[in-house]
Formats: C-alpha cells, sequence, structure tokens
C-alpha cells in the first residue's frame, strides 16, 4: 500500500512538493516511478539524423569545382600568353569560351596571321609554340580533349581529290601531334575530326579567314547539359578574346 501524506505544494510529501499529477508519477508492477519535472530522461540521447545530399546535389557541386578549374585555366593561359614576348602578338588569334561540351579553346586565323599556310596542314613555329601553351595548361586538368579542325568556305581540291575534308582532318591530326609533343598524354585524346566548312564561326561570311581555325575542347566529366547548367549558366557560349 502506497501512502500519500500530502498532495499539496508542501515540501514533506513523497514526491517532495509536487503533486501526484504534476511529478507524473507512474505505478508499475514494483512500485513507483516518478520522473521529475526537468529531470534528464536515463540513456544516451537520440542519435542525430544527418541528411543525405541528393544526386542533384552532388552534380551541382561536382560542376562547380569542375567550372572552378575552367575558370583557372583560363585565367593561367592568358597569362601564359602574355608572359611570352613572341606570342603576344597572337592574342587576337585565342579565343576562350564556355560550350555545352566544356572549356573551348580555339585557334583561329586572323588577317594577316595565318595559322596554317593555305591548303597545307604544316604547323608553323608560332603555331606549335601556342599550341605548346595550351598544352602545358590542359594536362593539368583531367578532363578528356576533343580536337577538331575548321576551314572557310573557299572550294579547295587537288588532282588527287584532297578537299577541305581533308585538309580539316589533316590540321586537326598536326595539331594533336603538336599537344602530344609538348606532353600531352595521348589517352587524353577523346577524338579528332575534321569539319570542313560546316561549322563557320562567322555564319554571315562563310569566307571569313577566323573560320578557319583549331578547336581544342575541354569536354565536361558529366558530359551532360544537366552539368552545364549547375555550373552556373555558364553553358551558353560566349567568346571572350585575349586583349
Amino acid at each position: 500500500r502506497v501512502l500519500f501524506r500530502s498532495m499539496n505544494s508542501g515540501g514533506d510529501g513523497v514526491f517532495g512538493g509536487q503533486t501526484a499529477a504534476s511529478a507524473q508519477a507512474q505505478i508499475g508492477q514494483t512500485g513507483i516511478m516518478v520522473k521529475l519535472p526537468g529531470a534528464q530522461a536515463s540513456g544516451p540521447p537520440p542519435e542525430e539524423v544527418e541528411s543525405r545530399p541528393t544526386q542533384e546535389d552532388i552534380e551541382r557541386k561536382l560542376a562547380e569545382q569542375e567550372e572552378k578549374r575552367f575558370s583557372e585555366a583560363e585565367t593561367e593561359l592568358r597569362a601564359a600568353i602574355q608572359s611570352v614576348p613572341e606570342l603576344q602578338k597572337l592574342a587576337q588569334n585565342l579565343l576562350i569560351d564556355r560550350t555545352q561540351e566544356g572549356l573551348r579553346i580555339q585557334i583561329v586565323d586572323q588577317d594577316g596571321m595565318p595559322m596554317f599556310p593555305s591548303g597545307s596542314s604544316d604547323m608553323p613555329a608560332h603555331t606549335r609554340n601556342l599550341m605548346g601553351q595550351i598544352a602545358k595548361i590542359v594536362q593539368k586538368l583531367p578532363n578528356k580533349i576533343a580536337v577538331s579542325g575548321h576551314t572557310d568556305a573557299k572550294p579547295y581540291a587537288s588532282e588527287r581529290g584532297y578537299s577541305n575534308w581533308e585538309l580539316s582532318s589533316d590540321r586537326a591530326n598536326a595539331s594533336r601531334r603538336a599537344l602530344m609533343d609538348a606532353g600531352l598524354p595521348p589517352q587524353r585524346i577523346a577524338r579528332v575530326v575534321g569539319k570542313a566548312e560546316t561549322e563557320p564561326m562567322i555564319e554571315k561570311n562563310p569566307l571569313d579567314p577566323r573560320n578557319r581555325r583549331i578547336s581544342v575542347v575541354l569536354l565536361r566529366e558529366g558530359g551532360t547539359q544537366a552539368r552545364a547548367d549547375a555550373a552556373g549558366g555558364r553553358s551558353e557560349e560566349h567568346t571572350s578574346e585575349l586583349q
């Protein structure tokens, strides 16, 4: 039998001044268990539930890191060109932009400053030096690389049927070899293609010299529009010339 001497707020009761209701007394088979207000529950605290990142969060984080690497590579390449006196005059021949595929570095012809002799895939020294600087930068990144050659729309054909298709392909291969000669591992090359005049840079003028160019693209590792969007909307093509 349990004796309650006082149910008031006095200090001499079984509950030390608390009523049975406020003390939350519980009667079990072996007696009374009392939980006083403010008392800590026995046992370890409940484990905190950690929120796990979603696949979208992971993709966004990877894209942000990749975009940071692209920006650093662009800045480093700009600085490298400006630091070499014989390459400073080629600043206008180098264009850097972002596409859905990745970071695109283009070597384009300018009036009076071609990257290859007319109708030839023999790479002159100034173009080879420029390719060497590009190789030094891109080999620091893990991304695969795509190389493509482009011509203007001026018809070119030899007696053997050598056309802009062969010319653009040979120039792309010459560029691949120059990158590898400068230290780029061959396993980094994803593809090498010649596109002739099918993708002009200056669409309004298919004969513009800037349509003759070599494109070196650091491919996004995800290779998707979602990764490009996650990088902060930088997937839209934009071109910036070195000043």
